[in-house]
């Protein structure tokens, strides 16, 4: 008895989705992110911050005195 499996939608919506998206001009990619990004914001903008409550990055320490 064989078994057929049917692949997962995900991921096949996902192929469909690069295929869309490696045909659209670089220009036309840009203006949907910026159209997504608008979107998002307009739906949990509170939860956007850009970035002000990052944590300080880690001190680097000069490795050039190590010789």
């Amino acid at each position: 008895m064989v078994m057929e499996t049917r692949p997962n939608t995900s991921d096949v919506a996902q192929e469909k989705q690069d295929q869309i998206f490696r045909n659209m001009s670089a220009d036309r990619r840009v203006e949907i992110g910026s159209m997504l990004w608008r979107l998002a914001k307009d739906l949990v903008g509170d939860k956007i911050h850009y970035g002000k409550n990052r944590p300080a990055p880690p001190s680097r320490k000069n490795n050039s005195d190590t010789r």
